[in-house]
């Protein structure tokens, strides 16, 4: 009798996932006949089919070619080691599907046997002289290069072998515990290396008879092991002939599953979740039951197989490590830079790194020199804010830590980026004292700067210093000047134009300039000792400093009603006239300017007649009031306002600034002063203030003061 249950497991590759499944079908009717012809051999006998003749009739005449199932890698390959011509055009009595063909080629270049032209390579005409799967011939040949080759010849002699292993459904728990001796709890590719060792030692020690004993009673078939064996023995020999060394068993898991990971890279995946694991492309799946792997649960494996039954299993796994990946899988890997920016530790521009293998992030961050990226953006980011950042370092080669990072302590700075530092400083304090923001440096014209002078290939410090090193020349180009960036006359004019410090009578003031529209100290601000507030005037301090003399005297004109106004058009030619005819700072500044101002409109002009609430506030002198330790008191534009709330304290020896003790002297009787000056001056602060000695009755004595 034969009942035929009319379906059956066929091994499908799919070349997309790269799954080899194993659905269950129905079978086709060539094989139901042969199912049928199982029955009535030796005697008449019956066939029960579980499905109805309209089924039967309905299936497939034959079962799908092998060849239309399979995964084409090994067919390919040897079409090309045998000059074949492209695999397309070769007449197949069952061509596979174009799919089938890409996905050949696919797995030859991942494994290198071919290039992405599809031309074989070196490696692949020494693969195409192992008669193994591809995948296994990559393994082997990696093993040779790792110095592993006598541990996986065994491990790939038994990945081209059924499996050892039996595991009767009747018996499984039974199987499952006797093979637990086996497990590594790293590999399941181990296992098979403690199989052939167990299986070894027991062949040196026992009769035929009682070694297939042993190996039935642990559940091993000896049919497959000896399979195993003559297989490996092939191996050895093939090998020998292509001049490999195989030396000595070393059992070096590192170098053993880099060895299997060159083979496996499409089988590489990371635990995504509790049991489950992402492979190449996305594709989720979990371990085997029975793998040795199943509690560990390691981060990232390599699957000898994919397969699909029930679920989607990944079988014969290994535990490897992701820095593997990207050595073995170069031409594979796709690298995604990111955030490119200076980095001071390295003198260098740097980026972020990202690498991944079919989408598996193998790197998720890691910095790199973005010059070997794109050398053109990261000469662009060294002028922009390596210059502007670095605070002029220059590493010298020798003096880098192991990771080859620059050592800060040790850095030696650029001359020209010094000077540089104080011609910026300096363009930027005539920019707010003129109030011309064109005058400030802004990164723009910065950049331009030394665009202009750094060669192309310079986009870091280390060959900055080569280059400057390379001539003498080479730093002066780098040298700014004031004249780089603004009107040469205008640099010129700076410090006539726009004092450090204004002198006031017998006063030397400091001048403090700010260009902040909107502030309350927006223009020119004078210190000024709390003890010399009371010998300002207005008509001192409205001169403000000569640079913005003509703008104050245009503004005075366009704050006048019309009718005067009028006489005085247009406002900066007369503005320029009555500057030029004017001493600066010399007596008041009203009188002066409004009698010139008369004299041109032909009529007088009284102050009554300035609108001073139309000057802008940055034409006013804003005073700031210091006491003796030179901590603002007050400050302010109203001069009498200033003058009324601040009292004068006259110098004492409780001051702490120190009075000179020629005139501070107590309990005088006689005169031996000499003559006494009407005015002396005396610090306060760190600015000289005149003072007036005096002499006070004190009816006993008199004390000099």
């Amino acid at each position: 009798y034969v009942v035929d249950t009319g379906t059956a497991r066929i091994s499908r590759y799919a070349p997309k996932s790269k799954i080899q499944r194993l659905p269950i079908e129905p079978v086709s009717r060539a094989s139901a006949d042969q199912r049928k012809g199982r029955c009535g051999r030796v005697a008449p006998g019956i066939c029960i089919r579980l499905y109805g003749e309209e089924d039967y009739a309905s299936r497939a005449d034959y079962t799908t070619p092998e060849i239309q199932r399979t995964n084409l890698a090994s067919v390919i390959l040897q079409a090309a080691s045998l000059n074949l011509g492209p695999v397309e055009r070769f007449p197949f009595l069952d061509p596979p599907r174009p799919e089938s063909i890409r996905d050949g080629y696919r797995t030859l270049f991942e494994i290198g046997a071919v290039d992405e032209r599809h031309h074989l390579t070196e490696r692949g005409r020494r693969l195409s002289r192992l008669p193994v799967d591809p995948r296994i011939g990559r393994i082997i040949l990696a093993a040779h290069e790792e110095s592993c080759l006598a541990d996986v010849l065994i491990i790939a002699a038994a990945l081209e072998t059924q499996d050892p292993r039996d595991r009767p459904y009747e018996r499984r728990q039974l199987a499952d515990e006797r093979h637990a001796q086996f497990h590594d709890d790293r590999s399941d590719f181990l296992s098979y290396l403690k199989i052939w060792d167990f299986y070894h030692d027991l062949k040196e020690r026992l009769s035929r008879n009682q070694l297939q004993r042993a190996c039935i009673n642990n559940f091993l078939s000896p049919t497959r092991l000896r399979e195993w064996t003559e297989v490996h023995r092939q191996l050895m020999q093939l090998v020998a002939n292509d001049r490999m060394s195989i030396g000595r068993r070393s059992n070096r898991y590192d170098a053993i599953h880099r060895a299997l990971l060159a083979g496996y890279l499409s089988g590489v995946a990371m635990r995504t979740g509790d049991h489950e694991y992402t492979g190449a492309g996305g594709i989720k799946f979990h371990l085997w039951p029975g793998s040795c792997l199943l509690g560990s649960k390691p981060t990232w494996i390599v699957c000898g197989e994919l397969v699909e039954t029930s679920r989607r299993f990944g079988r014969t796994v290994a535990k490897i490590e992701p820095d593997w990946i990207e050595r073995l899988a170069q031409h594979l890997v796709k690298r995604h830079y990111s955030e490119p920016h200076w980095y001071d530790k390295t003198g260098a521009v740097m980026a972020h790194e990202r690498v991944t293998l079919w989408g598996l992030p193998i790197v998720a961050q890691r910095r790199v020199h973005y010059h070997k990226i794109d050398p053109v953006a990261a000469r662009e980011i060294f002028i922009r804010e390596g210059l502007r950042h670095s605070v002029g370092h220059v590493w010298e080669a020798a003096e880098r830590d192991e990771n080859g990072a620059a050592d800060p302590r040790r850095a030696l700075q650029f001359a020209f980026f010094r000077h540089n530092e104080q011609t910026l400083r300096d363009v930027e304090r005539l920019a707010s004292r003129s109030r011309r923001a064109d005058l400030l440096v802004d990164q723009f014209k910065l950049y331009r700067f030394y665009d202009a002078r750094i060669p192309s290939d310079v986009c870091d410090l280390d060959r900055l210093r080569r280059w400057l090193k390379g001539s003498p020349d080479n730093e002066h180009l780098l040298t700014m000047s004031p004249g780089d960036f603004d009107d040469a006359d205008v640099s010129d004019k700076g410090t006539a134009n726009f004092p450090d410090t204004v002198t006031l009578g017998i006063l030397d003031l400091p001048a403090h300039y700010h260009f902040e529209p909107g502030a309350d100290d927006d223009g020119v601000t004078l210190d000024v000792p709390q003890a010399a507030l009371a010998q300002l005037t207005e008509g001192q301090l409205a001169w403000l400093v000569p640079g913005v003399l003509e703008e104050k005297l245009t503004a005075i004109i366009r704050a006048l009603p019309k009718g005067i106004r009028r006489n005085l058009i247009p406002a900066p030619d007369t503005a320029r006239q009555v500057a030029a005819e004017l001493t600066f700072g010399e007596g008041d500044f009203w009188t002066a300017v409004l009698g010139a101002f008369s004299r041109i409109a032909g009529e007088p002009i009284e102050m009554s007649s300035v609108r001073l609430d139309k000057l802008p506030p940055h034409l006013r002198m804003n005073v700031r009031v210091l006491d003796d330790e030179g901590n603002a008191v007050a400050e302010g534009c109203d001069l009498k306002q200033l003058q009324n709330s601040i009292t004068f304290d006259a110098p004492t020896t409780s001051s702490s600034v120190a009075i000179d003790q020629r005139w501070h002297r107590d309990a005088l009787t006689s005169w031996d002063l000499g003559e006494l000056p009407e005015q002396v001056l005396v610090r306060r602060g760190s600015i000289d203030v005149p003072a007036y000695p005096a002499l006070v009755d004190n009816h006993a004595d008199v004390q000099l003061r």
